[in-house]
């Protein structure tokens, strides 16, 4: 800087002698130390590009640090699953659950110990309250689809419990919320979105087997009522024509087939 100050005034005194050419050399010269040294720009660059790796490394490192519990919990679930359940809550506590998946871990490590109410309980306040890290919105396609993945394992938890009429609840609202995340999908402004949307819509409304895997799942196996899967996959079938309605109109007729009301 201190040169290009000596530059500025020799262009001044040249200039008032009258020396022009001279003066505007001396001009240009001033204004090259004004231009950075694209030697310096690309050591800067890069001095930049390496604290940023440095900065990604060590946010990835605090962030694997924060998530100890959990995974401890995942390897302890085949041989421990008391201490899983327990590592799972503290880690919850320290905040190292941040997606639907991760606290879906409790009602499921739950489950597979056999404490079948209190794994439904959990189910049950995911289902009421979202998760505690950025809930979606409700009647969101966000929404819906965390709703399809808790009722999935509600179902789950009340079949290996042998409550199948309450299995069978869940499992045609969770039938429900997917079809109107599919619906959700089909109001996007994309028209590729859109097409997607009205696609997994008619999937989900004309695909037998997958219906019946959805809605009846293991429930006819455990109520000894395989011989009327025929009946129950009309009645949904007919349920769906009508589309959008409520689910507790199917669940109600699904009931009446298989439990004889």
């Amino acid at each position: 800087m201190g040169t290009f100050l000596i530059l500025i005034i020799a262009v001044f005194v040249t200039f008032s002698l009258e020396w022009y050419w001279f003066s505007a050399i001396l001009g240009l010269a001033a204004l090259a130390h004004l231009v950075p040294d694209k030697k310096k720009i690309n050591e800067s660059r890069k001095a930049i590009k390496v604290s940023t790796k440095v900065t990604a490394a060590k946010s990835s490192s605090a962030q694997s640090a924060k998530r100890t519990k959990l995974k401890r919990a995942v390897e302890l679930k085949k041989t421990d699953l008391p201490k899983a359940i327990e590592l799972v809550r503290e880690a919850y506590e320290d905040g190292e659950a941040t997606s639907l998946q991760e606290f879906l871990r409790l009602p499921n490590y739950l489950r597979l110990n056999k404490q079948y109410d209190e794994a439904f309980q959990e189910c049950g306040k995911l289902g009421s309250y979202g998760t505690p890290v950025e809930p979606e919105i409700p009647d969101s396609m966000g929404w819906y689809n965390e709703q399809c993945e808790i009722q999935s394992l509600s179902a789950k938890i009340l079949v290996d419990a042998g409550n199948f009429g309450d299995a069978l609840y869940c499992n045609v609202l969770g039938y429900h919320y997917e079809l109107k995340a599919a619906q959700k999908l089909s109001q996007s402004d994309s028209s590729s979105l859109q097409n997607a949307g009205v696609n997994r819509i008619q999937f989900y409304k004309t695909d037998e087997k997958y219906i019946v895997k959805k809605v009846l799942g293991k429930i006819l196996k455990g109520l000894d009522k395989e011989n009327k899967q025929d009946e129950a996959l009309a009645i949904i079938m007919a349920w769906n024509k009508g589309w959008p309605q409520e689910p507790e109109i199917l669940g109600h007729a699904l009931e009446k087939l298989l439990f004889d009301f």
